[in-house]
């Protein structure tokens, strides 16, 4: 790595201490003195050590973030699958599909067309 820093990754299920289950890893990024870590209840901690040799740990507060576009369908699936909410669904957008299909017909045909009924139509009802 560049300015002298160096990495290594260590497994094993010998060691004492916690055994990782997959999605639920402990990581440790160490810096003279300071180390981040972020364990299996994701939270981020900074442990930074004094002169005197004290310990003391920080939280860092998470960011939020906001997805936008297709970033954010996949974001919503991805939560969804972890137990989240549903993301959108077909149901969610029957109103405006009706509509559109309604305005087709009327398009095609010159007269009124009841939306609800093009949406029941949709759902086979």
């Amino acid at each position: 790595m560049t300015k002298g820093s160096f990495a290594s990754y260590e497994g094993n299920n010998l060691e004492t201490g916690t055994t990782n289950s997959w999605h639920g890893e402990y990581y440790r990024l160490k810096s003279e003195g300071d180390a981040a870590v972020l364990d299996r209840d994701h939270i981020v901690r900074i442990e930074e050590r004094s002169a005197a040799g004290t310990l003391q740990t920080r939280e860092v507060p998470p960011l939020e973030v906001i997805w936008e576009g297709y970033q954010a369908i996949a974001a919503q699936f991805l939560d969804w699958l972890d137990g989240g909410p549903p993301p959108t669904t077909l149901a969610d957008n029957l109103p405006s599909t009706a509509m559109l299909f309604a305005a087709i017909r009327v398009s095609e045909t010159g007269t009124t067309i009841d939306v609800q009924e093009v949406a029941r139509q949709l759902i086979g009802a």
